[in-house]
């Protein structure tokens, strides 16, 4: 999409959510690129002024950063009300929580501190800024997914999970929003390297082959409003496409092999 029909199409202000870094960061320069307003919400504050000052120095827009635990019940209200005076045109729900190991192994409170931050976050912003979206009859709405929620992820059992309710939130709200003239995306991301997963323990030769981010957030600015679902890049498509088609237990199985190589220290 043109920068210009971007803006006018949907409004002036992008809210990023997990914009401290990463994949986050990525998504919130290629919205002021384009001439979009940013809003940055994470947990780190120092970050996020980081990221701000880039943006600041890079793009001719106005920035403004929102500290907030998305693991807190209370943290999409307390978004919403530092916002209240913007027109949020944008929303992009990319924070997410990564429990890594066997699930029994895992204390529980990681495994909700995950649904906190994948699930019910997202759901509370889109819910509250999709209300106002509809009344202004223009807005989108991108719900950051990942292809691990397309079956059972061993090793990363909530993550891969919750990711799944993302990706099928997205697809309704794409339906339920678009009478209204509002986009809704589920957008599916591969491996990409971001701190996150230079952090999780992968090796170099998986880190290597892992996307840029600045690539996948450039290219989800090229499909905004080709809902349902958009694949971050052909070969994440083409993945997919070849799960879709074989057995649940042998989409599992190739998951569960693929994690235990890569992530052998969280298996044990």
């Amino acid at each position: 999409m043109e920068n210009e029909t971007i803006r006018e199409r949907y409004g002036p202000w992008a809210l990023i959510a997990g914009a401290s870094e990463g994949l986050g960061a990525a998504f919130a320069h290629a919205a002021a690129a384009r001439g979009l307003n940013t809003v940055l919400v994470a947990r780190r504050g120092d970050a996020l002024e980081g990221v701000a000052a880039e943006i600041r120095a890079e793009h001719e827009v106005a920035t403004r950063q929102v500290v907030a635990d998305l693991s807190e019940v209370d943290a999409p209200l307390l978004i919403a009300t530092a916002l209240s005076d913007l027109e949020i045109g944008m929303l992009i729900v990319n924070a997410a929580s990564e429990p890594q190991g066997p699930f029994l192994d895992l204390p529980l409170a990681k495994h909700l501190f995950a649904i906190d931050v994948n699930c019910r976050a997202p759901l509370a912003l889109a819910h509250h800024f999709g209300q106002e979206m509809v009344a202004r009859k223009r807005g989108s709405i991108v719900l950051v997914t990942s292809l691990g929620g397309l079956c059972g992820l061993p090793l990363f059992s909530s993550y891969g999970a919750s990711k799944a309710f993302g990706w099928n939130l997205g697809e309704c709200l794409w339906d339920e929003l678009k009478p209204h003239d509002v986009d809704a995306l589920s957008f599916v991301v591969g491996s990409t390297r971001t701190p996150n997963l230079e952090r999780s323990g992968a090796p170099e030769t998986h880190l290597r082959d892992a996307v840029a981010p600045q690539i996948v957030a450039e290219n989800l600015f090229e499909v905004l409003d080709g809902g349902p679902t958009q694949y971050s890049q052909p070969e994440v498509e083409e993945a997919a496409d070849r799960l879709f088609k074989i057995s649940r237990q042998e989409a599992v199985g190739f998951f569960s092999e693929q994690n235990h190589a890569t992530f052998p220290s969280k298996a044990n």
